[in-house]
This record gives C-alpha cells, structure tokens and sequence, in this order.
C-alpha cells in the first residue's frame, strides 16, 4: 500500500511540475521578419568581411548539425519560415558566439575548443 501512495505522490507531483512550466512569449519586435531578415543579411556579410571565418569542413558540419537541431526545437509559435539559420566558425580564440537577426549566427573557434561536450556549444548557441 506504501508503494502505492509513493507512486500515486510521483504521479501527481510529475502532472503539477508540467502544468506549471512558464510559457515563452516572443518579446515586442518593432522590425517584421523580412525586415530582420534583411538586418541580418547585411550584417553577416559585413561580419564575414571583417572576421576570419574558419573554412574547415568538418567544423562547419558539427556546428551545422547542432544548429539544425536547435532549430527544430524551436515551438511553431515562435517560427519564422522566412528566417535562414546559418551556423559559421569563426577562427578566433576567444570564447563568444553571436546570433543576428534573421538567423546568421557566429561561433568562435575559441568557444568550440574550451567547450567539454557538444551539450555545452548547444547551450551557448542556444541562449
């Protein structure tokens, strides 16, 4: 009887934990879509202008493959079909990664190599 109250406890503790998750509301953008789309790709191309981008196959493979799992997370009420994600290595030591609007998004060579698991480049690709 014990184990049945024990377990009838972790049922209705586990339904009450999943009712009372926060819900994600987009912040106000004054921008529409195609206008951070176009944001971004102004931005990015300067961005490749400017810094060393690592041309390396199997980086951008990795990074790619994580990208496109993060961006199959995402809730349909917070897709944007008109966003193009693109995940580019950056042949820079520091530790930074930088998303820009419309879906461009920077990751350091730096923040690869520091990073112990491809958990840790998905949580900072994620944030």
């Amino acid at each position: 009887m014990k184990i049945l109250l024990r377990v009838t406890a972790a049922v209705v503790l586990a339904s009450s934990l999943v009712g009372a998750q926060t819900k994600v509301e987009p912040p106000k953008n004054s921008y529409t879509p195609a206008q951070d789309v176009e944001l971004g790709r102004k931005a990015a191309a300067e961005a490749r202008q400017q810094l060393p981008i690592l041309r390396d196959d199997g980086v951008s493979s990795y990074l790619e493959g994580i990208g496109q799992r993060l961006v199959s997370a995402i809730t349909p009420d917070m897709r944007h079909p008109e966003f193009h994600y693109t995940f580019e290595p950056v042949n820079v030591r520091e530790i930074n990664a930088f998303a820009l609007p419309g879906g461009p998004m920077f990751v350091n060579r730096g923040m690869i190599e520091a990073a112990h698991t491809e958990g840790e480049v998905a949580g900072v690709m994620a944030h």
